[in-house]
């Protein structure tokens, strides 16, 4: 989408996770990553990656000054991150029940908050 939307040409490196393009990205064998910010902030506070654009619709908490894609001037592009708990096909009911009620609980928990703002969710 960024691809089309900035009229650039980009190649799809595949590699096995984050922490993989990231460390391609930090010995320059790459020239940029999409990447959550949990996977980089470190890098970032270290002075070692610069974040140009958050592909969320509005600017993150904790990189004030980084604008959205849209506020960079790529009005159409859109992009939404589905984040899931997956189980293998054949998981028995009561445990998929655990996992959704346990899930469920964590993420409405207000102590939980202060830590999912951190990491920029």
């Amino acid at each position: 989408m960024l691809k089309r939307a900035a009229n650039v040409t980009m190649t799809y490196v595949p590699f096995h996770g984050s922490t993989a393009a990231v460390n391609a990205l930090l010995v320059e064998y790459v020239t940029a990553v999409l990447a959550s910010y949990p996977n980089v902030e470190e890098h970032i506070r270290a002075a070692k990656l610069r974040a140009i654009a958050t592909t969320s619709s509005t600017r993150i908490t904790q990189l004030p000054s980084v604008p959205t894609v849209a506020q960079a001037g790529f009005q159409n592009y859109g992009s939404d991150i589905w984040f899931g708990v997956v189980a293998p096909a054949r998981t028995p009911e009561a445990i998929t029940l655990q996992w959704q009620i346990g899930s469920a609980r964590r993420l409405n928990c207000r102590a939980s908050r202060p830590s999912w703002n951190r990491k920029g969710y």
